[in-house]
């Protein structure tokens, strides 16, 4: 019978069963202890830990419940029953780190094609069966050993952003609440500050009562009003620590906002998440978005110019201490969140303004890091993307 696919010269189209051994592991989570000796693969991205092994192979491991990744490890290990095994049939003649990358690609197909259900899971006879092309097995190293340099490179740039993410947060538990060389200081009821430091409440950074205001009642603005184009509205989902999310967003007419102005935005405002997780997510409105409302779980908050920097007030307000004084005043069980009182009476440490703005310049230039890093990576995963394309495809041929 003709191959479905066009199968390059000198390769083959296989299915999985035929040159893979497919097997699952027997340990629940329960067994996984601390410091563990041997990593023990489960359904988790988080390799966990074991003092037993079962298994001293070179294998490829499948994982997850919708979102299914490809492992490989090789040497002595444990293995959760509900993931799979797979190992060579014939070692001499397949890459394993070559099956990694052409399994997952299958897989992420698959599960895009697959019929929805409340848990997607893959049976064993479904990997058995899956097709990939299969070339010459010096072939297979060559492709493998390209997509390994990519890997390590998109694993170096994961590494520089973590370790950015870290040198973030040290950085702000340090200059939030201890500032910038400062050799006197005085205890508060947030603990030990600069001496020329206050302790006052979000409200009192702005200008009126109206500095601080939620969105509108559910029922007067409700979803009816969406448009496809008009008066922007910002909603919990357009709401991440430190960046606004220009995604799927939602218009009412010029009416309906004259109607709710009282809940209105305007560029550079901040903007709190009332709810999510984590409560009280924050974000500067950028300029490009000029005037627009807020919804219901939304909190606009607009400081005076003369008493606060905005941006050391959108670090401020993602920062633990005040992310834990927003968990305290929850209200709610099945979706807590926090009132509109709560967020105006928040407590904060306010530095003189021209020390907020060097901490937030400060600050600004290791989240400009971050940002670079994730766009290196994101181009990286793109890069990949278009290599395994060629490569696994035949599309592009290499030389052995």
């Amino acid at each position: 019978m003709k191959s479905e696919i066009e199968v390059p010269d000198g390769w083959k189209d296989v299915s999985l069963g035929k040159i893979l051994n497919v097997g699952t592991g027997k340990k629940n989570v329960q067994d996984s202890v601390e410091n563990g000796k041997y990593p023990f693969f489960t359904r988790s991205v988080e390799t966990q830990r074991i003092n037993s092994w079962s298994y001293d192979c070179e294998g490829l491991f499948i994982a997850g419940e919708g979102n299914f990744s490809v492992r490989h490890y090789k040497g002595k290990f444990e293995l959760h029953q509900r993931c799979y095994l797979l190992s060579a049939l014939d070692e001499k003649s397949i890459s394993m780190k070559f099956l990694q990358n052409a399994i997952q690609i299958k897989i992420n197909n698959l599960i895009r094609t697959a019929v929805k259900s409340t848990v997607i899971s893959l049976r064993k006879p479904i990997i058995e069966n899956l097709k990939i092309l299969l070339p010459p097995f010096p072939e297979q190293q060559k492709i493998a050993d390209i997509l390994s340099k990519v890997d390590e490179q998109i694993d170096f740039t994961e590494k520089v952003i973590d370790k950015t993410e870290v040198l973030k947060k040290g950085l702000m538990q340090k200059l939030l609440t201890k500032g910038i060389g400062h050799t006197k200081f005085k205890k508060t009821e947030l603990g030990e500050i600069p001496e020329k430091w206050d302790i006052v409440r979000l409200s009192e950074t702005g200008d009126s009562n109206n500095s601080i205001v939620a969105g509108p009642f559910g029922s007067n603005l409700k979803v009816c009003d969406y448009r496809a184009s008009g008066v922007p509205i910002i909603r919990l989902q357009n709401i991440e620590r430190n960046k606004f999310v220009n995604k799927a967003m939602k218009y009412i007419s010029k009416e309906k906002a004259e109607e709710l102005k009282y809940h209105s935005f305007k560029s550079g405002d901040i903007v709190l998440a009332k709810l999510g997780d984590p409560i009280g997510k924050t974000c500067i409105i950028p300029n490009k978005l000029d005037f627009g409302i807020v919804v219901a779980d939304v909190v606009r908050i607009r400081p005076s110019k003369e008493k606060a920097d905005y941006k050391f007030i959108e670090f401020l307000l993602n920062s633990n201490y005040c992310s834990k004084q927003l968990s305290m005043g929850t209200i709610g069980s099945t979706r807590p969140r926090v009132n509109l009182s709560h967020v105006r009476n928040l407590s904060i440490i306010l530095p003189p303004l021209n020390e907020q703005k060097k901490i937030a310049s400060i600050l600004s230039k290791v989240d400009e890091q971050i940002q670079d890093n994730k766009k290196e990576l994101s181009q990286l995963q793109e890069l990949k993307k278009g290599i395994m394309q060629d490569l696994l495809t035949g599309k592009v041929r290499v030389t052995t």
